[in-house]
């Protein structure tokens, strides 16, 4: 697997109901990143508070 979908599995594993939504943004989501430069921009909304 590649690293979105492991993060993807991995939140998602971990949060459970209380996941709403994930959304990938930033250069991973462009197609342009960079290994050993990028980062994987994320945002995480709950349907409750954990």
């Amino acid at each position: 697997m590649d690293l979105v979908a492991d993060a993807r599995a991995a939140i998602a594993s971990a949060l459970g109901e209380a996941l709403d939504s994930l959304y990938l943004y930033g250069s991973v989501a462009r197609g342009c990143a960079r290994a050993g430069f990028s980062d994987l921009d994320l945002t995480v909304v709950l349907v409750r508070c954990l």
